[in-house]
């Protein structure tokens, strides 16, 4: 992951290979990989786009996050003042699982 060149989706644009790096490093027993879906910044509506038209593609990078930092949880973060449906996102992993 580090060689790849991934960058986060952050205005930081932080290496993502780094932090996942980083982050496996760690002893804990228990370790999290956290979606945020909060579209806080204002006019970003990126990342609805992506969790209502590709919610397993989410759920896969979050698997794949967890693996590489040895992660034991996994959560996802929403506004509810967000413009796109969470309940519509539920409907459509439970239809396409």
């Amino acid at each position: 992951m580090l060689a790849s060149g991934l960058r986060g989706r952050g205005g930081a644009g932080f290496p993502t290979g780094l932090k996942w790096d980083l982050t496996r490093k760690v002893q804990s027993d228990i370790k999290y990989v956290i979606c945020n879906g909060d579209e806080g910044d204002p006019g970003a509506f990126m990342d609805g786009s992506v969790l209502e038209g590709d919610p397993h593609a989410v759920i896969e990078g979050m698997l794949i996050a967890a693996r590489a930092m040895n992660a034991t949880h996994g959560v996802s973060i929403y506004a509810p003042s967000t413009r796109w449906p969470w309940s519509g996102w539920r409907r459509r992993c439970a239809r396409r699982a």
